[in-house]
């Protein structure tokens, strides 16, 4: 089992058994391949998978996975009718 303590940089934990992770908003960008940046702005959208608390801000990696998966294709859609 990895421990939040044995995870260095962007490595990710691989446990498929695991049913939630939780990733620091470091993580979540190396994973999306964007800025850090990119993510806080994204934290901000009401609909993102953000859990805040006053020293913490994790985001939900599953949830993370299908709000990708959603706006990528509003995006695609988005980009057919400007065509």
């Amino acid at each position: 089992m990895t421990r939040q303590s044995d995870i260095e940089g962007d490595e990710l934990p691989l446990d498929p058994g695991a049913p939630v992770l939780l990733l620091t908003m470091r993580q979540a960008a190396a994973l999306c391949q964007v800025s850090v940046h990119r993510v806080r702005d994204w934290s901000l959208l009401p609909d993102f998978p953000v859990i805040r608390t006053p020293h913490l801000v994790r985001i939900h990696a599953r949830l993370l996975d299908q709000w990708l998966a959603k706006h990528s294709q509003e995006r695609g859609t988005d980009q057919e009718d400007a065509a």
